[in-house]
């Protein structure tokens, strides 16, 4: 933004901050883009179909031309992206770790301080 007016950054918060308008229309913006992209990711997510599309062939020397409908089917990434955002307690993905004794009891508090200083010194060596 501040490369389109040739001002600083600092420049466009300051105006944000003074002129109560520009930060107004600026926000506005933002969401209108923000909506437009969740727009297309929920798209590419779920799948859509893309009418008045064009395919150029080749008949005989002769250029045709021929209207078509596209399929685009769902991109798992996207699916996937969507769901770690719109719903993280469900669909992110957590790394619990489980610090154990041999005998496979739970680490008390006392002991996990020798167990990361004992990692310590190792990485020294």
């Amino acid at each position: 933004m501040a490369a389109l007016f040739g001002v600083a950054v600092s420049t466009i918060s300051k105006w944000m901050k003074d002129f109560q308008k520009f930060s107004d229309a600026i926000k506005k913006g933002k969401e209108e883009a923000d909506i437009c992209v969740a727009s297309a990711l929920f798209k590419r997510a779920t799948g859509f179909v893309k009418d008045d599309c064009e395919k150029v062939f080749n008949n005989k020397g002769s250029v045709v031309r021929a209207k078509t409908r596209e399929y685009f089917p769902p991109e798992t990434a996207a699916a996937i992206f969507w769901l770690k955002n719109r719903q993280p307690g469900k669909w992110r993905e957590k790394q619990t770790q489980v610090l154990e004794n041999p005998d496979g009891t739970p680490l008390s508090g006392g002991r996990l301080g020798v167990v990361f200083s004992d990692m310590d010194s190792d990485k020294k060596e």
